[in-house]
């Protein structure tokens, strides 16, 4: 099972051109795989929150041996910690990094899912 996203509509001096067709090239290639590929493109905070959320759900309701994310567009990194940017990120006024999805938490849900998928 496979969660691919992938970003290219932020803001005009943000834009990316290759984002949208890496997920479609991505999704494509792990279709061929008989991965299960929910693909989403061009994603907002809550959306992008309510995509992983829906993945981990699923990944919990079915007996998978692979759940793998996938994420195109920008990212960044700020003390040592990796964050997924959506596209109405907009740090002007905002305290911190509260709208942005940090990555490790993203991976931590997906092991801790993956271990009870397991039995352990």
């Amino acid at each position: 099972m496979a969660l691919v996203i992938g970003n290219s509509n932020y803001a005009a001096n943000l834009a990316l051109e290759n984002p949208i067709n890496d997920a479609v090239a991505i999704g494509r290639a792990l279709e061929a795989l008989r991965y299960a590929v929910t693909l989403k493109l061009n994603l907002t905070y809550f959306e992008l929150n309510a995509a992983i959320d829906r993945f981990i759900e699923d990944l919990q309701s079915s007996p998978v041996k692979v759940g793998l994310f996938y994420f195109s567009g920008h990212g960044i990194q700020v003390n040592e910690q990796h964050y997924i940017v959506h596209l109405d990120y907009n740090d002007a006024g905002v305290p911190g990094l509260v709208q942005l999805v940090r990555l490790q938490a993203v991976i931590d849900r997906i092991s801790d899912n993956s271990r009870r998928g397991r039995g352990s």
